[in-house]
């Protein structure tokens, strides 16, 4: 029976079956390595399925490494962890796990000096602290690969102190961190982590290493070679439908050929295919389509409409400063490329026929966010709908006359829902009819009496009910409007749920509405809407 050897959608536990990345691997190495003294703590960068976690596990199994690290690598101890089983851990159970790993290691002396350790103190933390100093003393370097990290830095009990203790660590031990995040390691704090006056933070110590597609050969022999030594060889046509859909990426590659080799095993191995159809059988597959939408929704607005005129073609060639950076990124992580004659476009052929489909909607007239020249009067006398809402006051209650907490729950709910669907535009001080309110009434109710205050007072508002992360996703900005003030308010879809309240309530947005979903809701609308499949 023929098995088809592209199936592994997930993490790359075998050698056999990891391809590619040469480079990647030996740059870890070579931080990890060269200077005995100065081990480098490494920050692997990518978009979600681009290969982190197998590239971290090849590491953490020492594979792949050049001779000239042999003897180095006996002295190397890698413990990996996937922080989004330690999402809301404590500091505590994060060390503990560590020294309980080191314990039980195949390896005498380290099981030995971890036991020994923690039967000296109680501490978990200490007892990391006591391993680390035996380990520096015996010639050994401790490699901590943390995967999915940005479960750590939204993680409420890894505050300021966690990051310092850990950093610390580093710098006094032969200890060194090997981090996957599909962001730069800055953006995952806010700013009172970052901009300590007494210390550096913890992001500082690390090199970047960005982890996009395979390089041009690298998709087509990967296709190419597995097929081959499952005994039934891609000709040139699979070959090509594949590397059209995959557009070099690691994943959408194997989901191309996996589809292709089905097909193959189905028809009989002399069959070909019909391209159509089965380019049609590729790009609907499921998890094509929600990993699109997965990196067009997390997006920040500006790179999103940079993206969007990529894929439409309007791309000034005379691209302003701001739109240059945009691009640039998308570039380094890999969702466009750069042609022969220096335009770009998007990554694959199945990447532009899904951006073809919502660019024209999402960065048109039914979207919220102003499309260039649109002013926020031209905002206001549009009519509330899934991607815009007009609120009357941030906390005052016209009614009553006072501040009331039920005028302030009825925003976070709006934001939430923007949030959980797919972004959208809140302006408060206007009423659900278009009429200017202002926002004196709110201006007068702070300690600072005007637009600093009330962006003070938003975002500490949305940080306590939403999340310190949240935040980044927010970005006000004032208008006066006939000696009035308004603020406008462009959300981002979030990365993953935002919940409201002790009850953890999931809102999302239907028509003009904003909608709670029930437990079972929720379930099955995050499942589809934040799909990591």
């Amino acid at each position: 029976m023929v098995r088809n050897p592209f199936v592994a959608r997930s993490m790359i536990k075998s050698e056999r079956r990891f391809w590619g990345r040469e480079s990647e691997t030996q740059i870890i190495y070579s931080l990890l390595l060269d200077s005995e003294e100065e081990p480098q703590s490494i920050a692997v960068i990518g978009l979600r399925k681009i290969g982190k976690s197998s590239l971290l596990y090849r590491v953490a199994q020492k594979r792949g490494a050049q001779i000239m690290y042999r003897d180095q690598l006996n002295r190397m101890i890698c413990v990996m962890l996937s922080m989004q089983a330690m999402s809301s851990a404590s500091a505590a159970e994060f060390f503990a796990i560590i020294v309980d790993e080191l314990r039980t290691r195949s390896d005498e002396m380290v099981a030995r000096l971890a036991t020994s350790s923690s039967q000296s103190t109680a501490d978990p933390d200490q007892q990391l602290w006591h391993v680390l100093r035996l380990m520096d003393r015996e010639g050994y370097l401790l490699v901590l690969l943390l995967d999915e990290f940005e479960c750590a830095a939204s993680n409420p009990n890894f505050q300021k102190e966690f990051f310092d203790l850990l950093r610390s660590m580093a710098q006094q031990w032969r200890l060194a961190f090997v981090v996957a995040t599909q962001c730069d390691l800055d953006q995952l704090w806010d700013r009172s982590l970052i901009s300590s006056p007494y210390s550096s933070p913890f992001f500082n110590f690390f090199q970047t290493l960005t982890l996009a597609r395979f390089r041009e050969g690298e998709g087509e022999e990967y296709v190419r070679a597995l097929s081959r030594d499952a005994e039934i060889t891609f000709e040139d046509l699979e070959v090509e439908l594949a590397c059209d859909a995959g557009g070099m990426h690691p994943f959408f590659l194997n989901v191309a050929a996996y589809h292709l080799f089905q097909a193959l095993i189905r028809g009989g191995w002399q069959s070909r295919l019909d391209r159509d159809s089965m380019w049609a059988h590729i790009v609907q597959d499921p998890t094509v389509y929600a990993n699109f939408r997965y990196y067009w929704q997390t997006l920040p607005l500006s790179k999103r409409q940079a993206l969007g005129k990529v894929a439409r073609g309007e791309l000034d060639p005379l691209l302003a400063p701001e739109t240059r950076v945009d691009i640039a990124w998308l570039e380094r992580m890999g969702l466009v490329k750069k042609t022969e004659n220096g335009t770009y476009e998007p990554f694959s052929r199945a990447f532009q026929e899904f951006l073809s489909g919502i660019s024209q909607h999402a960065l048109g007239a039914d979207y919220s966010q102003p499309k260039q020249g649109m002013t926020i009067q031209d905002l206001i006398s549009r009519s509330e709908g899934s991607v815009l809402e007009f609120k009357s006051s941030l906390r005052w209650d016209c009614k009553q006359g006072k501040v009331h907490e039920s005028i302030e729950m009825a925003v976070i709910k709006t934001l939430a829902a923007f949030l959980n669907t797919d972004g959208g535009t809140l302006i408060i001080g206007v009423d659900d009819k278009g009429g200017v309110r202002g926002l004196d009434k709110d201006y007068a109710s702070f300690g600072k009496k005007d637009r600093d205050g009330f962006e003070l007072y938003l975002m500490q508002l949305v940080s306590g009910k939403l999340g310190k992360t949240i935040c980044q996703y927010l970005h006000p900005e004032f208008h006066g409007i006939g000696g009035l003030d308004v603020c406008k308010v462009e959300v981002d879809p979030s990365s993953g749920p935002v919940y409201v309240g002790e009850e953890a309530v999931l809102y999302i947005r239907t028509g003009n509405s904003t909608q709670s979903l029930n437990t079972r809701e929720a379930v099955a609308y995050i499942g589809q809407h934040w799909s990591h499949a």
